[in-house]
């Protein structure tokens, strides 16, 4: 329980001091926080296609249901110094989509996001922290075509 809040606490300050960067009007390169506590966090990235099921959205009739998950874990502490995951991942093809709603969205700082300016906390594959009791699972599902990693809460 105790990892579980704090997730929510650092969601939050995360959410403050965006918005915050976000709305100045000097265009400063938003600086995510620091996560705290005893693990560093992990992200790992999986592309899954669906081979028995037809992409019904896609302009190419071969195409199947693909899925995009992305985990983010507790990982060992020594794994915090490892190269940063990037903030949105595949935001370079996001900027090729037609649909400019998906990147208009995010208004000023979609330049940040497109160069890699805006540094995540997470690194990628790394192992998941070994830890005597459970870690808690907590399964988001964004919707609307939208990237999960631009959801603020």
């Amino acid at each position: 329980m105790k990892l579980f809040q704090w997730g929510i606490n650092a969601f939050l300050l995360w959410s403050a001091v965006f918005t915050a960067q976000a709305q100045s009007p000097k265009r400063r390169i938003p600086v995510l926080p620091r996560p705290e506590g005893p693990f560093a966090v992990g992200r790992a990235g999986f592309d899954w296609t669906d081979q028995t099921r037809p992409e019904v959205l896609s302009k190419v009739s071969s195409a199947k249901r693909e899925l995009m998950v992305y985990l983010w874990y507790p990982a060992d502490a020594k794994d915090a110094t490892a190269k940063a995951a990037p903030y949105l991942p595949g935001a370079a093809a996001i900027n090729k989509l037609s649909d400019r709603d998906l990147v208009e969205g995010d208004g000023k700082l979609w330049p940040f996001i497109l160069s890699g300016q805006i540094k995540s906390h997470a690194v990628e594959d790394v192992a998941v922290a070994r830890n005597p009791s459970r870690f808690q699972l907590l399964i988001f599902s964004h919707g609307l075509g939208s990237p999960g990693s631009t959801t603020r809460h």
